[in-house]
C-alpha cells in the first residue's frame, strides 16, 4: 500500500496536469448501491468519492447456530485511481469509512454448548443470544477496475466496473437471555468462535458496476 501511494505521487508530479474533470455517477454492486463523483487530475491519475449501503436478511452460522441476521454493508470510501497506460484500465487504492454491521437473533435448542474450555455451559429451553457484529471505522480497499468517467477524450456518459477486495476487521458482541444471561466468559468464548466462523468478511470481495456524467 505504502509503494502504490508514493507511486502515485511521483505519477502526479511526472504527468502534466489538464483541466481538472468532473463526473457524477450511479453505482451499484455487492457494496451496495449509491453516488460516486470522480474528479480527474490528470490522464494517469483520478481521484473518487462514493457512499453506498445495502440491507439483506439472511441465516448466518456462526459455531454451528443459526442467526437469524440482517446485514448492512457500505459506508463512504475515497480512492486513488491509477490509470498506467493513461487509458480505461485502472489500479485502485483507497479507504472507506465502513458503516458495515451485522444484527442477528438466535434461538439455539435445549443442550446447544456455548463457549469452550472451562467457561463451557449448555442453553436450556427458551434462551436467546444476540450477535452484534462491526467490521472497524476505517478499512483498506485495493482493486482493479475498468473505465474513466473523467476522461476528457471520451463520451460523457461513461460505464465502469470495480474488482477488489475490502480488509475488515470483525468483532463481535454477544448477549443473551434466559439461563445464560449472567455467563459472560462462556459468552465471550462463543463470540470469539463466532469471529473465526465469519472470517471471509475479513477480506469481503467487492464487484461493482457503475454509470456516470462527465460535465
Amino acid at each position: 500500500m505504502k509503494h502504490f501511494a508514493i507511486a502515485l505521487m511521483v505519477a502526479m508530479t511526472a504527468t502534466p496536469v489538464a483541466a481538472l474533470e468532473t463526473a457524477v455517477g450511479l453505482t451499484a454492486g455487492l457494496y451496495g448501491a449509491g453516488a460516486t463523483v470522480t474528479l480527474g487530475v490528470n490522464e494517469n491519475i483520478g481521484v473518487r468519492f462514493q457512499f453506498s449501503e445495502f440491507s439483506v436478511d439472511e441465516e448466518v452460522d456462526a459455531d454451528d447456530i443459526d442467526y437469524d441476521a440482517e446485514l448492512t454493508l457500505g459506508g463512504f470510501g475515497a480512492m486513488f485511481d491509477y490509470y498506467p497506460l493513461a487509458g480505461k484500465f485502472r489500479i485502485s487504492s483507497g479507504l472507506f469509512s465502513n458503516a458495515s454491521e451485522i444484527t442477528a437473533l438466535a434461538a439455539p435448542e435445549k443442550g446447544t454448548t456455548i463457549g469452550g474450555g472451562s467457561s463451557e455451559t449448555e442453553t436450556k429451553e427458551g434462551d436467546t443470544l444476540s450477535m452484534d457484529m462491526s467490521f472497524g471505522g476505517v478499512a483498506p480497499y485495493f482493486g482493479f477496475g475498468w473505465g474513466n468517467a473523467a476522461d476528457p477524450d471520451g463520451w460523457p456518459i461513461g460505464f465502469g466496473v470495480d474488482l477488489g477486495v475490502v480488509a475488515m476487521s470483525p468483532d463481535v458482541t454477544l448477549t443473551a437471555t434466559g439461563s445464560i444471561s449472567n455467563a459472560q466468559d462462556a459468552l465471550d468464548a462463543e463470540a470469539r468462535q463466532a469471529e473465526d466462523d465469519l472470517k471471509e468478511f475479513k477480506l469481503y470481495p467487492v464487484i461493482q458496476s457503475s454509470l456516470s456524467y462527465r460535465f
